[in-house]
C-alpha cells in the first residue's frame, strides 16, 4: 500500500546510491571538530595518498552514483513541499 498520497507512481521506493554520500558529508560537517580538525584531516590525505587505488576507487565510485544514482523527484520544482537533501 505505501505511505503516499496521491500519484503513487511518482512516490515508488527506489534506490538512491547518491544518498549515503550526502548522508555522509552531513555527519562530516555536523562533526566537523572531530572529522575536519588538522591532524585527523592531515591523517586522512596521507592516507590517501599512501593507497592511490582506493583513492580512485572512491573517486571513481562517487561520481558513477552521482552520474546514475542521483533521482529527482518529478515534482521537485512544482511546488515546494518537495525538498532535496
Amino acid at each position: 500500500p505505501g505511505v503516499a498520497l496521491g500519484d503513487k507512481e511518482a512516490h515508488a521506493a527506489a534506490a538512491h546510491w547518491m544518498q549515503p554520500f550526502y548522508c555522509w558529508t552531513a555527519a562530516t560537517c555536523a562533526l566537523w571538530p572531530f572529522t575536519l580538525a588538522p591532524g585527523a584531516a592531515i591523517e586522512t590525505l596521507q592516507g590517501l595518498r599512501s593507497r592511490p587505488l582506493l583513492a580512485a576507487l572512491v573517486v571513481v565510485v562517487v561520481v558513477a552514483a552521482k552520474r546514475y544514482g542521483t533521482l529527482v523527484h518529478p515534482y521537485t520544482l512544482a511546488d515546494n513541499r518537495h525538498y532535496t537533501f
